[in-house]
């Protein structure tokens, strides 16, 4: 009788071990899941920016330039409703000199996007959370030089 008896202690105290540790495990699921969440944003705003200023340094003027990248922009679009779709952040700087520049500078565009990531599980400990807001922005720069200066 007593060694059943230890068994049943010993079974107990597995199952409330296994409840505290299970709840632990839960938090870094849905921690790493907002975290992929944000590096995956991050890396969609960064994509439509290199795109966009690609696509800007081929316009033969300011105006072209603007419209080549909000087109490319609005071609990426988010996969899922936590990661708002890329926008360009106007106005963009094409900067070609008037066609009269030096060996020490060249015509160049540079495009500035942002994207809006919300947080899928917002974790709050307390009063303390990972993002207060459960929302975060990303804004990215890229300057390329102008393919059709002359």
């Amino acid at each position: 009788m007593a060694k059943r008896r230890r068994v049943r202690i010993a079974f107990g105290i597995h199952l409330i071990e296994m409840a505290v540790s299970m709840a632990f495990l839960m938090v870094l699921v849905l921690m790493s899941v907002d975290i992929g969440v944000i590096l995956y944003g991050a890396f969609l705003n960064d994509r439509a920016c290199r795109v966009a200023v690609r696509a800007a340094a081929q316009g033969k003027d300011a105006a072209e330039a603007t419209a080549l990248a909000g087109r490319t922009v609005l071609t990426i679009k988010s996969p899922d409703s936590w990661i708002k779709s890329p926008k360009l952040i106007l106005p963009i700087t094409y900067e070609d000199f008037g066609g009269n520049y030096a060996a020490d500078n060249s015509p160049f565009v540079t495009v500035s996007t942002e994207t809006e990531v919300d947080l899928p599980v917002p974790i709050n400990f307390a009063g303390n959370s990972f993002m207060p807001s459960g929302r975060t922005t990303f804004k990215q720069t890229y300057t390329f030089p102008v393919i059709r200066a002359r």
